[in-house]
């Protein structure tokens, strides 16, 4: 949502995005007998976590289902451990 306010006498006007947040930093920490995944987010956001193994040519595939943010981080434990080069990205879900 973008609201957007002008003045009518000097014609100046100016805009405000309440959405904006900082970008989406991703961890990968090794615990023991798996990893775990953790990115900041925004309270009430929806994410969709994704990995993709091997070449990168690979598709992503969703680890899990979408989760709803009820503080500033998530974290998702996976407890086997990925296979080598295996690559993470998180999608906000509108």
């Amino acid at each position: 949502m973008i609201i957007t306010a002008t003045e009518g006498l000097r014609g100046q006007s100016g805009s405000s995005n309440p959405f904006a947040v900082a970008p989406l930093t991703l961890s990968v920490t090794k615990v023991a007998g798996g990893v775990n995944v953790c990115w900041n987010t925004c309270v009430g956001g929806h994410y969709q976590l994704q990995q993709k193994s091997g070449n990168i040519l690979n598709p992503w595939t969703n680890v899990g289902g979408v989760l709803t943010a009820g503080g500033a981080q998530l974290c998702v434990t996976l407890a086997e451990p990925p296979p080598p080069w295996n690559f993470f990205r998180v999608i906000v879900v509108p």
